[in-house]
């Protein structure tokens, strides 16, 4: 995850500085904390969608990465901010999960380079065991679909009074 945040932004950002200031250098990691910024805001705003500023005035929570964005550009006006700016559209976009090709290849993809590479894995020795995409996705959807093997009983409402019973080892707090 982290290589893309560092890719993704930084591609664009030299592309953008050959056509528009060549010149310039960068350096640091503070495109990365923009990152991470946006992404968890993103994540932030799926359970709260708003950020209260006031008791009458709200902002939705994705954005609330401007503020730092804005404010270091006025108060250090030298650091990068379209570096910054690429670094938080990168940590939204994973947030928003167009970055997911990047991070983990299709089992397409990953059947067609083993269809390419047959005769070279067929060259892998016999004490070593190669697996094939088809066999581990079918490993990973059986590992999915088994839930966790657990000896206890769970927690169950008693019909009427609204309160719990435990069947478990230990006590209940308040009992």
């Amino acid at each position: 995850m982290i290589q893309v945040l560092a890719v993704v932004p930084g591609v664009v950002y030299c592309i953008l500085g050959l056509l528009f200031f060549p010149n310039a250098a960068v350096a640091g990691a503070s495109g990365w904390v923009f990152s991470f910024l946006g992404y968890f805001a993103y994540q932030d705003y799926r359970r709260t969608p708003l950020f209260n500023l006031s008791a009458t005035h709200a902002i939705p929570t994705w954005s609330t990465p401007l503020v730092p964005l804005v404010m270091l550009a006025i108060f250090l006006p030298g650091s990068s901010f379209l570096g910054h700016l690429l670094g938080l559209l990168a940590g939204w976009a994973m947030a928003l999960g167009y970055l997911d090709p990047l991070i983990e290849p299709s089992t397409k993809v990953v059947e067609w380079i083993e269809v390419k590479l047959a005769r070279a894995i067929a060259l892998i020795p016999s004490q070593f065991h190669f697996i094939g995409e088809v066999s581990a996705r079918e490993s990973r959807a059986l590992a999915r679909s088994d839930p966790l093997p657990t000896t206890e009983t769970p927690v169950a409402a008693t019909a009427g009074a609204g309160t719990q019973s435990f069947s478990g080892p230990g006590h209940v707090l308040g009992q």
